[in-house]
């Protein structure tokens, strides 16, 4: 059975009994590469971020697009218990926090970007983005703002309209093909799971799912002024590349493990 913990600021060592054995620290090789997830057609993006950039392309291209945001980027790294081995990669990026205060529009966001390890090329795997309009007057109208989501990313597999003007929207893709999430169909828009955490790694590796690309929208209308947008939620993730990312870890860790053991003295002769 692999055992997995998962260190958040890695000087902060959590009491554990594979923490008895000796520690080793290793380079992984970078065995998936990281790359850009294109919709051709579409721009499925946020803010000119695309799921399967790296963590400095990704970083790089949010301090351009929010200068006064606050990025902050808590180190992590994965270990393994392989057999009795315990192997530990080296600290990296996992969930990157940005938050940008109110200005001078009356708008505020946040937004969540989580990464996989260094054998997968640390790229990005999900990420979410919550903007709220405080400002009723200063706020863009709902039907811009609508339309402006729409010529963005296209057709929706499911569009639902919640109440007022508030709506929800859906995109699923496999490969470059959007499925329909209306009526019978709506298994093609699986429940969304923007984790990727050590403790899931086996279970992401095995993960059949198809779908290259998931995006979920949900705008929200003011409740002073109904015409107005309140709130936009946007997140998305690639099932596809995140199992791709998984395997590309776990093997890593695996692969060190095993070498480790081959390289330990001979197994005790029994003395009966």
């Amino acid at each position: 059975m692999l055992r997995f913990i998962v260190l958040v600021f890695s000087s902060m060592i959590a009491a554990s009994s594979a923490l008895a054995l000796e520690l080793v620290r290793y380079e992984p090789k970078v065995v998936l590469k990281a790359e850009p997830i294109a919709v051709p057609g579409r721009s499925m993006d946020v803010l000119n971020v695309q799921l399967g950039m790296s963590y400095l392309e990704s970083r790089a291209i949010l301090e351009k697009a929010l200068p006064k945001a606050e990025i902050s980027v808590p180190r992590a790294a994965i270990q393994l218990n392989y057999k009795g081995a315990l192997i530990q990669t080296p600290d990296f990026a996992n969930v990157v926090s940005v938050a940008r205060k109110q200005d001078e529009t009356g708008s505020w966001e946040n937004i969540t970007l989580r990464f996989s390890g260094p054998a997968s090329g640390n790229q990005l795997i999900a990420l979410g983005r919550i903007l709220t309009y405080g400002d009723p007057i200063k706020a863009p109208r709902l039907a811009d703002f609508r339309a402006a989501i729409f010529n963005k990313y296209g057709e929706p597999s499911k569009l639902q309209n919640v109440q007022n003007n508030t709506f929800s929207a859906e995109w699923s893709f496999v490969g470059e093909k959007l499925l329909s999430c209306a009526g019978q169909a709506w298994t093609n828009c699986p429940p969304f799971n923007d984790e990727y955490s050590a403790m899931s790694l086996s279970s992401y590796a095995n993960d059949k799912s198809p779908h290259d690309f998931l995006v979920k929208v949900f705008v929200s209308d003011s409740p002073q002024d109904h015409d107005k947008v309140s709130q936009l939620s946007v997140y998305m993730t690639s099932i596809k590349r995140r199992t791709a990312a998984a395997t590309a870890d776990l093997q890593s860790l695996i692969e060190e493990g095993a070498r480790l053991i081959s390289l330990s003295a001979a197994p005790a002769t029994p003395k009966l």
